[in-house]
């Protein structure tokens, strides 16, 4: 008898480790995620006259960071800080405008911006 119980005392308490251990891991997974967060954000940018090129591209602090033929373009895990945009095209005779500006960027936050292709 006294054997029984010893063994129900020892299952229950390896259960309860495990889902101590478990609870741990999840806290731990969660912090990292809030952590990153917290260190980027978002831009949504919108050019007001996408129509005078055939496609426009964005970077963000001097490196590409997409292409598009439309109106907007958001871009996702861009660091914290104030960032330098720049929107550039071509027209189809091949004369290239852009527009340029900078941005704060928040963690956790989608910064919007304008610009304008001249």
């Amino acid at each position: 008898m006294l054997l029984a119980v010893g063994k129900v005392i020892d299952d229950e308490t390896k259960g309860w480790a495990t889902e101590f251990q478990n609870a741990i891991k999840e806290l731990d997974r969660a912090r990292k995620e809030a952590a990153e967060i917290e260190h980027s954000g978002a831009i949504e940018v919108t050019v007001s006259n996408p129509q005078v090129v055939e496609g426009w591209t964005l970077e963000v602090d001097g490196a590409e960071r997409g292409r598009t033929s439309g109106k907007t373009l958001a871009v996702t895990e861009v660091l914290v800080g104030i960032r330098k945009l720049r929107a550039y095209g071509n027209d189809a005779n091949g004369k290239r405008f852009s527009g340029e500006g900078t941005v704060d960027v928040q963690g956790g936050t989608t910064v919007p911006k304008q610009l304008e292709l001249t």
